[in-house]
């Protein structure tokens, strides 16, 4: 092909696309940095790009890329259900479900879409409608890997491992290529405490894809549970070798390296990995938490900007950006944060919430109040805008109003922690013990292996002075 192809936006996507299609991923990831250097703008590379990065484990870059992709193309069917598959990873399961919506009330869903909606309503804690999508991905497409895997995962939250990874070895028996359901079968063998497979399973995995830093990842991660340090620095390191911006195995090293008290050691393995990829968002988010842990909040605030200014419409960094400056008490810059991601953001939820946190942070209860409004009027199913309008009406003196909005919350999402703590303590306040024991009760049969049901019924018994019972309740509860 003439070099000038070769070398423009579109040829260079077109290379990057048969890699991507054979599954070497790196070689496209460094032909799509390129055309991002060039062509910024270019659409066709940031979908390509936010697929490559899900598939090597970074979910914050997929899921920026693959929204901006989205946002200039939002009837695109493959990309909408990509987006969902990396919310679902990132657990804004109230954001997975607006985006997969649109597939699910037409008729251009299919078994993969199943899947991500029945993996959606299981985090949820709505396991009964999650059965009910999975069994019509599992009717539609009974034999695809990724059915299984998200059918194995039901079977693993239902509490029946054997059947999960009977599912998931179905699943990897059909494509030699690297899949999320090896990883998956992998930490399945780990957390039974039988090495013997999960290296069994590498070394099929390193026969199959040598080149992959995936498969060395895996070896390393089998490494540590064998509690083989340098056997596992090493395969890390291998697999850095190949990308050198593979995002698990530099933060796999960086915790090595944190628990050795090699915090330079640390550092340097961010820095190694912006001096090829000067934009990384995992790596200057690591980075930024890293200077923070060992004391240098300038450096981190530095690096916040950094990345908030290559990412714009990226909302971690000011996530944290913002509760940087509140805990410094810099209430303009909190304020200019919040307020620049909205306006990067004007229709994510989390921007909106992101500026009313920080409203009710400066004591403007009133002005929170007015924005968590519109924003559980914009956004009617968003549980974080519910449970943040209850916290402003809490701060107004409003604790009725507050209940019924954690109560709404928790409607959206069963799970929802911070949630459930302020309605138990809420009616603890207003001595309603009755009424608290039987919304904990009921937390304790929708999940009987979760903490916070006897948790809850324990903190419940002491504030009525019954400490015996108290006492039983909290030695029941899982660690």
């Amino acid at each position: 092909l003439p070099r000038t192809y070769r070398a423009s936006p579109f040829g260079m996507h077109q290379q990057a696309l048969i890699h991507y299609q054979r599954g070497e991923y790196r070689q496209a990831l460094d032909l799509l940095q390129a055309v991002q250097r060039n062509a910024p703008e270019y659409a066709p590379a940031m979908l390509l790009t936010g697929l490559v990065h899900s598939r090597l484990g970074s979910p914050l870059q997929a899921e920026n890329m693959l929204s901006r992709y989205l946002a200039l193309n939002p009837s695109n069917i493959y990309a909408r259900r990509e987006l969902a598959s990396v919310l679902v990873q990132l657990r804004q399961s109230t954001r997975a479900l607006e985006t997969v919506d649109p597939l699910l009330r037409s008729d251009q869903a299919n078994a993969s879409v199943y899947a991500i909606a029945g993996d959606i309503y299981a985090q949820l804690g709505q396991l009964g409608k999650a059965r009910e999508w999975l069994q019509r991905a599992s009717a539609a497409s009974p034999n695809q890997p990724a059915i299984l895997s998200w059918d194995a995962i039901m079977s693993a939250r239902a509490g029946d491992l054997d059947r999960a990874i009977e599912k998931l070895e179905n699943a990897t028996s059909l494509s030699k290529a690297i899949t999320e359901s090896d990883g998956m079968l992998l930490a399945a063998y780990l957390y039974r405490k039988d090495a013997d497979k999960a290296l069994a399973l590498v070394k099929e995995l390193e026969a199959d894809a040598p080149k992959d830093p995936r498969t060395h990842y895996f070896r390393g991660v089998v490494m540590l549970d064998l509690d083989k340090q340098e056997d596992a620095k090493k395969a890390f390191e291998k697999a850095l070798g190949l990308m050198p911006t593979f995002i698990p195995a530099v933060e796999t090293l960086v915790r090595m390296d944190l628990e050795a008290g090699a915090s330079a050691s640390a550092r340097a393995r961010y820095e190694a990995v912006l001096a090829v990829h000067k934009s990384n968002l995992e790596a200057l988010l690591g980075l930024a938490s890293l200077l923070g842990r060992t004391g240098d909040t300038t450096g981190a605030a530095a690096t916040l900007e950094r990345a908030a200014s290559l990412h714009p419409s990226a909302l971690e960094p000011r996530a944290r950006l913002v509760d940087l400056y509140l805990r410094q008490g810099d209430k303009d810059k909190a304020r200019a944060s919040a307020q620049a991601a909205w306006t990067a953001n004007p229709n994510h939820p989390a921007a909106m919430e992101m500026v009313g946190a920080v409203q009710l942070a400066t004591g403007e209860v009133n002005t929170a109040l007015n924005t968590f409004s519109s924003l559980v009027r914009t956004f009617p199913k968003s549980e974080k805008g519910h449970y943040a309008m209850g916290q402003a009406q809490l701060a107004a003196g409003r604790p009725k109003e507050a209940e019924a909005s954690f109560r709404r919350a928790l409607q959206l999402d069963a799970k929802l922690l911070p949630a459930q703590l302020k309605l138990v303590g809420l009616l603890m306040e207003q001595k309603r013990y009755d009424e608290a024991l039987r919304f904990v009760r009921k937390l304790q049969k929708e999940d009987p292996k979760g903490p916070s049901g006897l948790t809850f019924e324990g903190e419940v018994l002491a504030a009525q002075d019954k400490w015996r019972e108290a006492a039983a309740a909290f030695r029941r509860a899982p660690d």
